[in-house]
C-alpha cells in the first residue's frame, strides 16, 4: 500500500467515525415555549439543571405536582392573579389562576334583493363575542405544586369584546359572489 492509498484510508476513516459525533453535534432541541427560548444568566443555569424530563416538559408548556413556581411560570406565563386566601381552596398557601379565552361566533345570512340595484344578495351579518375566562386553578403547597383543578365556573374575568361586520354577497348562477 503507497503513501497516498494511506493517506486516503486515514481520511476515511476519519470521516466515518468523526460522524456520528458531527450529527449529534447538530441536533438542537427545538422548544415552542419562547420563556424557554430567551433564558440567560441564572435562569438558564437552573434550567439546564433541571431533569431531561422537566426540561421538556417545560418547553411543551406541561406542568407536573412537585415543580415549585419558577418551573410554572417558565412553562405557562404569569397566571392571571396568584392569591394566599382563596374562598374555596384555604387549605393551599397559594392559588394561582390561568384563564382561556372563550369565543363565540354566529353568522346570520338572509336572502335578500338590492333595493339599488334589484339584484338577489345575500345579506351576512358574523358576531363575534370574545370574553377571557377561567380555565385552572394551580394549588401550591409549601412552595411546590400540589394539585391542579379546573374551574368549570365559566366566570368572566374583566370586560368581553364584540366585533360584527355586515356584508352584502351578490347571487351570481345561485352562488353567493364576494368575500367569505
Amino acid at each position: 500500500m503507497n503513501q497516498s492509498h494511506k493517506i486516503l484510508w486515514v481520511l476515511l476513516f476519519t470521516f466515518l467515525f468523526g460522524l456520528p459525533s458531527f450529527v449529534h453535534a447538530k441536533k438542537s432541541t427545538k422548544s415552542t415555549n419562547p420563556r424557554v427560548k430567551n433564558l440567560s444568566g441564572e435562569d438558564a443555569q437552573m434550567f439546564n439543571a433541571l431533569t431531561k424530563a422537566q426540561r421538556k416538559d417545560i418547553s411543551n408548556g406541561v406542568i407536573k405536582e412537585g415543580y415549585n413556581a419558577w418551573m410554572i411560570k417558565l412553562a405557562l406565563g404569569e397566571p392571571y392573579y396568584g392569591t394566599e386566601h382563596h374562598p374555596i381552596y384555604k387549605d393551599y398557601e397559594q392559588v394561582w389562576l390561568y384563564t382561556k379565552e372563550d369565543r363565540d361566533e354566529s353568522v346570520k345570512e338572509q336572502e335578500i334583493v338590492d333595493p339599488e340595484t334589484n339584484w338577489p344578495t345575500i345579506h351576512k351579518v358574523t358576531r363575534i363575542k370574545s370574553c377571557t375566562v377561567g380555565d385552572f386553578f394551580v394549588l401550591f403547597d409549601r412552595g411546590v405544586l400540589e394539585k391542579v383543578v379546573q374551574d368549570t365556573s365559566e366566570k368572566i374575568y374583566g370586560s368581553c369584546s364584540i366585533h360584527t361586520t355586515e356584508e352584502f354577497l351578490p347571487i351570481v348562477n345561485s352562488k353567493t359572489k364576494g368575500k367569505k
